[in-house]
């Protein structure tokens, strides 16, 4: 980037942060005066300066980083969806020859659909290979990848997703690679915009664009997972992007130079989240990570709570694996931004924060329910426990506010405005369900308890 690029940059990072500070204030002030507003609705008497202390120690504890932080992405967000140069996928010359590797374990319902949607690219079929390997299935999974055009790989005996990639990478011939689940579907452009995402030689690996596959008839908990990855790539990753930190390459749609999978030797087996650390492992190389957002794949959404609790707390104590595994990365000034980003955002905003979020959500109903059996002021002393009560249930919502109003501006530019509604019960509720998780995974991450792939 040129001395130029880095200057602009400097600016836009400066701009977000002022507005963010200063949208923090302005979403406080708002809060001031909306809930003494709609408390005096029931309870007229109840003194507004009281409320309004109630309101500020509230926001203090429980909302203003959040919403500093929802505030800055988004203006960063602005910034990067200006300066994406063009959304056309480059073609230019004989393109790399290209594999794509799908571990799988008992996915026969699904295997065939992701290996026929990893045939079908926009791409010379002499130049693609599509294996699957078959982690110890007990059911048709060799089979059915067989018939749909895979080259099969089997192992005897299960012995997890890493072993499974790293027999798959080991055979496999491109010159790019794709790692993607079996219950994943790629999109026919998927393959081109996975090379043309590697053309730099300082890029060694790149995350695609995953999307939660469309049903019928979708339940409240897909509609959840939509909002929850549309944030996380449509907003987080380009953000990221932009900012020349992209931490993770997904299992669903990793993107990797073959001679770099090989330099490695092995997918490392012990954390749950190989992923990532593949990732970090490419930036500790002295290679990029980024972002392709044309590369799109689609998921299959999890079902039930309990497969999708599982899930994601596999998810969130990997990721603290693989942390504990790159100390020297954080904060380090030689990484640079990827450094400070492993700190303040996977750390701080990812994990630290929501945790004590939960906390305070738990605290200050049980400090009001302390005060209603004892008598004795816990919380604000000198105002009336039924207007902290009444204040603590209008801020709840009332603070999401901008992280809805952000959320919904990114929905729309995808165009994907229907999910909009939805908008408020996955900031309200499911997002903070996802940080008791969080707080979850971190307790047992730190008793040292073993997180297996299967609930």
């Amino acid at each position: 980037m040129s001395s130029g690029g880095r200057w602009r940059r400097r600016a836009v990072y400066a701009v977000a942060l002022a507005g963010s500070v200063g949208g923090t204030a302005a979403h406080g002030v708002f809060l001031t005066r909306a809930i003494p507003w709609l408390v005096s609705l029931v309870y007229p008497d109840a003194p507004p300066d009281q409320v309004r202390l109630v309101v500020i120690s509230l926001f203090l504890l429980l909302g203003a980083f959040l919403v500093s932080v929802y505030l800055f992405l988004f203006l960063v967000w602005l910034a990067a969806v200006r300066s994406r140069p063009t959304d056309v996928i480059q073609d230019g010359g004989d393109p790399p020859s290209l594999s794509v590797v799908i571990p799988a374990y008992n996915e026969e319902l699904s295997v065939g659909l992701a290996v026929k949607g990893a045939l079908r690219q926009d791409y010379p079929q002499d130049r693609l290979e599509v294996i699957v390997v078959d982690d110890g299935s007990t059911d048709s999974t060799a089979e059915v990848a067989r018939a749909a055009g895979a080259r099969v790989l089997v192992n005897p005996e299960n012995r997890g997703k890493a072993e499974a990639l790293t027999l798959g990478i080991a055979s496999a011939r491109g010159e790019v690679i794709i790692t993607t689940d079996a219950d994943t579907v790629l999109s026919r452009w998927a393959a081109r915009a996975a090379v043309d995402a590697l053309r730099a030689e300082d890029v060694g690996a790149a995350s695609g664009d995953v999307r939660v596959a469309p049903s019928i008839r979708p339940s409240f908990l897909q509609r959840m997972q939509e909002i929850e990855y549309a944030a996380s790539y449509w907003l987080g990753k380009t953000v990221q992007d932009y900012m020349g930190w992209v931490l993770i390459t997904p299992g669903a749609m990793g993107i990797y130079k073959g001679s770099l999978l090989r330099e490695m030797g092995l997918i490392p087996p012990d954390t749950v989240a190989e992923d990532f650390d593949v990732s970090l492992s490419t930036w500790r190389r002295g290679y990029r990570v980024v972002y392709a957002p044309q590369a799109v794949a689609w998921t299959k959404p999890v079902r039930s709570a309990r497969e999708l609790r599982s899930q994601r707390v596999r998810w969130f104590v990997g990721g603290l694996q693989v942390l504990s595994k790159y100390p020297e990365m954080i904060l380090s000034l030689r990484r640079g931004a990827v450094g400070v980003a492993l700190f303040a955002y996977l750390i701080l905003v990812e994990y630290l924060l929501p945790s004590l979020g939960v906390l305070g959500y738990v605290a200050v109903p049980l400090a009001l329910l302390i005060s209603r059996l004892t008598g004795v002021g816990l919380l604000l002393g000198s105002v009336p426990l039924k207007v902290i009560s009444l204040a603590f249930l209008a801020f709840l919502p009332l603070q999401h506010v901008p992280g809805i109003i952000v959320t919904s501006t990114v929905l729309a530019s995808k165009g994907r405005a229907d999910l909009i509604p939805w908008t408020v019960p996955y900031h309200v509720a499911y997002s903070l369900w996802l940080s008791y998780l969080k707080l979850e995974s971190l307790l047992r991450f730190l008793s040292r308890e073993v997180v297996g792939w299967r609930p």
